[in-house]
């Protein structure tokens, strides 16, 4: 099939979301479907994936405010949605389906109903309202997980009947992460998260209730995702790991390689989100086989069941003694973390999952 993956790139910064698209479009391309990304910057990652299968057979049509249209025809049409300018892109994605009589899908990372159920920030559900008109018109709106589709189902309430419902768990760039192979186990502590503004729900700002006596003698190495760390933040961590003999240190912009090497080095994860709508990080922390401590979301345990270690949100004493029995010895999960995970994590398995939902999509009549 010719398909169109269509979706904004903030320049020069990762978004998990962006990273998701891209890493779908690798898995089509894979299977031998010709791909193009609709783009209008270069995606800040795009080089973390030119050892995949079919890196190179990917048509990259960058438009600053999407004013060129990638040139046709095309079999699906694939809607990466964002919030926010420019709001015209809804609008010229789902034409450009219509005049291509191409199957639309709506990717859906969260819906508003499930956010606002557990995140300690509030989101105006108005902010979705282009992807709800997309959803009206939409044949798939495609979730990452089951968690997710739960919520979609009572979200997106304005599909047709024959709209199609469905998820699939993406991997991680297990290419790369295999590369860089064993890396020696360090007295290190990781975490990856952001403290921008409006990202509350990713938890930054626990990490200060996660420094304890336990910690002593580790560096906690803090990945910072988007944005940066404000001084008032980076003063209160640097303070609280003072008094415990904590060393701190602040990461950004990793390539996927030096990502993995700082995971793989590390003797723990500390995965601290309120809400996610798949969760990267503890499915790239079992991969490597490091343990992951995280806050209880039922997508989490939806994704990874018994690989991963839970903590009630915001129950400081609870995770403090986890770390002291992951860092001690005395708690791991039971299960081979990287053996357990594979069949999510693995590119190969991924393109399968991936195949066969874009098959079924491309077997519907057209509206």
């Amino acid at each position: 099939m010719r398909i169109a993956v269509c979706g904004k790139n903030p320049v020069n910064a990762y978004s998990g979301g962006r990273y998701y698209a891209w890493m779908m479009s690798e898995a089509l391309a894979s299977c031998g479907h010709e791909v193009t990304v609709w783009t209008d910057n270069v995606p800040v990652f795009l080089d973390d994936f030119s050892e995949l299968p079919a890196h190179d057979s990917i048509n990259l049509h960058c438009s600053p405010r999407f004013e060129e249209l990638p040139e046709g025809p095309f079999d699906v049409v694939v809607l990466v949605p964002h919030m926010g300018w420019p709001v015209d892109f809804f609008a010229k994605t789902i034409s450009m389906a219509k005049d291509n009589k191409a199957k639309l899908a709506l990717l859906n990372f969260e819906s508003p109903n499930w956010f606002n159920e557990l995140s300690p920030e509030y989101r105006d559900p108005a902010l979705w309202d282009p992807w709800l008109e997309t959803s009206s018109v939409a044949d798939m709106v495609l979730s990452l997980a089951k968690e997710s589709t739960r919520y979609a189902r009572d979200f997106y309430t304005n599909t047709s009947s024959s709209t199609l419902f469905r998820d699939c768990y993406p991997s991680v760039n297990s290419l790369v992460a295999d590369q860089v192979g064993q890396v020696p186990r360090e007295k290190q502590i990781i975490c990856i998260t952001r403290f921008a503004r409006g990202h509350a729900h990713k938890g930054g700002g626990n990490l200060v209730e996660a420094i304890g006596p336990a910690m002593a003698g580790y560096e906690l190495a803090v990945i910072v995702g988007t944005g940066n760390v404000d001084q008032e933040m980076e003063n209160a961590l640097r303070e609280k790991a003072a008094q415990f003999d904590v060393g701190v240190r602040f990461l950004y912009k990793l390539s996927d390689q030096d990502k993995f090497r700082e995971i793989k080095r590390s003797s723990l994860m500390l995965f601290l989100s309120h809400f996610e709508g798949f969760g990267y990080p503890p499915v790239e922390a079992q991969y490597c086989d490091v343990p992951c401590i995280t806050y209880d979301l039922p997508v989490l345990r939806e994704v990874s069941g018994e690989g991963l270690i839970y903590v009630q949100p915001g129950d400081t004493e609870a995770l403090q003694e986890n770390i002291r029995e992951v860092l001690s010895g005395e708690c791991r999960p039971s299960v081979d973390l990287s053996e357990h995970i594979a069949s999510v994590a693995k590119f190969e398995s991924y393109v399968v999952r991936i195949d066969a939902i874009f098959q079924e999509l491309g077997s519907l009549a057209v509206k």
